[in-house]
């Protein structure tokens, strides 16, 4: 497995199980209303943010995990500017991510309640002189 897709493959792995966790911890999530998972969530956000930064792997560390909505949830990361990743244009970047993080999340988020609650993921990638930026959204419909 090249350099590249170990770094794809991490990126999303790290976010879904993150997710998995908050959601594990959440009894009855679809029954919750907003308020009650908006303040779980927000917790566990809080959490996860007091380890942050982070590495992921190598060349990608995530920053910092907002709570947007209680169905939309923010990770930012700052990319190390390798050949590998500045090679690609945003483009190709945000595709090979979406396609791992659709299949990490279909894989791991979609067992028990994650499957119901209808979360958007986006994920946002720079590097840290500014200079190289990339967006992705993953939707309920992509993962579900």
């Amino acid at each position: 497995m090249d350099r590249r897709r170990i770094l794809l493959v991490a990126a999303g792995v790290a976010a879904a199980f993150f997710a998995v966790f908050i959601l594990q911890k959440v009894p009855g999530s679809q029954a919750s209303d907003d308020s009650r998972l908006m303040k779980q969530a927000r917790r566990e956000f809080a959490e996860l943010n007091s380890r942050l930064p982070q590495y992921v792997d190598a060349l990608t560390r995530l920053d910092s995990a907002r709570v947007e909505s209680p169905r939309t949830w923010s990770y930012y990361y700052t990319v190390e500017p390798d050949d590998s990743i500045l090679s690609l244009t945003p483009e190709q970047f945000r595709r090979r991510i979406e396609t791992s993080a659709v299949r990490t999340i279909r894989d791991n988020f979609n067992i028990g309640p994650g499957n119901k609650l209808g979360v958007t993921f986006q994920y946002y990638y720079s590097t840290r002189q500014g200079d190289w930026s990339a967006e992705v959204v993953v939707r309920p419909e992509m993962y579900q």
